[in-house]
């Protein structure tokens, strides 16, 4: 038996998807570290977008086996999409200002990167999100 917390109940997310846009979706897991501390904590929030358009976002659960809060996110999207992730902050009611240097390509075929993104959200604080590999899955 699996057991996740979470208090998403408390925050609405802040970016919503529209996942009726696009046939296909790339699920994402992940944690987020700030100055190289992982954060446990339920009111940030990561987006991802392709230009402005939002394309998926999530709030950390508590995954009560590995004692970590992980961010699970499904992105819809195409093949070569290129994708940005924000960060928001619910406890402080504002997105974070920052920059990443790197992004994900979307791809259909289920060959997903590892990505690890690194954000500078000012010159001492860095926040790093890193994933693991999983499939895509089409949502026929």
């Amino acid at each position: 038996m699996l057991i996740c917390l979470s208090s998403g109940w408390l925050f609405a997310n802040h970016w919503t998807p529209d996942d009726s846009t696009y046939e296909d979706n790339m699920p994402l897991t992940g944690v987020i570290q700030i100055n190289g501390v992982e954060q446990q904590s339920t009111t940030l929030e990561v987006g991802v977008f392709c230009g402005d358009e939002c394309r998926g976002s999530g709030m950390p659960i508590y995954f009560f086996p590995t004692q970590r809060y992980v961010v699970q996110l499904l992105i819809f999207g195409e093949t070569g999409h290129q994708l940005t992730f924000k960060l928001y902050d619910h406890a402080l009611g504002q997105e974070l200002n920052l920059v990443s240097p790197e992004t994900v390509t979307f791809n259909s075929d289920g060959t997903v990167p590892c990505p690890t993104l690194t954000f500078w959200i000012s010159q001492k604080m860095v926040a790093t999100i890193g994933f693991r590999t999983n499939r895509v899955m089409r949502t026929t």
